[in-house]
């Protein structure tokens, strides 16, 4: 089987109660992310620390604010999210000047329709980095200091949407 050939999918069969059941509750600081603020290319961006992305993302739209080249990618890359049949493409990249705590660098970025957010920075640049997200403490370090972060609440998802309530531009080629 050629590695472009789907796999064939298989039949799934679920024992299925016939009761249903109330899905358990969770407090607003089970479903907290770690959220923080950095300078992309000399402005302010609002950051999502993902611990399960393999890719690191920007928004088209704060690429477009940011005056930011964007290319086409010579090929095409599946997104695969978490779940079945997710089919959406990464078309294009960039290169942008990041600044997080000590970390000054120039890091390849994925252009990705993102919602609430400017990026997303995922394992990759983590990793990179040696940025640690303790879920013990709610803290995120980079080389043992503490990054400071925000905590998820309306104001902060009200911020989060001033790009994504916008529509998405169209990209220009130079």
């Amino acid at each position: 089987m050629s590695s472009s050939t789907p796999p064939t999918p298989c039949v799934i069969n679920l024992k299925k109660s016939s009761k249903k059941m109330k899905r358990p509750p969770r407090t607003e600081k089970d479903n907290r992310c770690f959220i923080t603020k950095m300078k992309v290319n000399g402005l302010e961006a609002l950051v999502l620390l993902d611990s399960g992305c393999t890719s690191d993302s920007i928004s088209p739209d704060f690429a477009q604010v940011a005056k930011m080249k964007v290319y086409e990618l010579e090929e095409q890359v599946p997104l695969q999210l978490g779940t079945v049949g997710s089919r959406s493409k990464i078309n294009y990249g960039l290169f942008a000047n990041l600044e997080i705590g000590t970390i000054r660098t120039e890091h390849y970025l994925d252009v990705v329709n993102i919602d609430r957010y400017d990026l997303i920075l995922g394992t990759l640049f983590m990793r990179k980095y040696g940025i640690i997200l303790d879920f013990d403490k709610d803290e995120v370090r980079i080389k043992g200091k503490v990054l400071p972060t925000l905590v998820e609440g309306e104001s902060s998802f009200r911020q989060a949407r001033r790009y994504a309530m916008r529509k998405t531009p169209h990209l220009k080629e130079d």
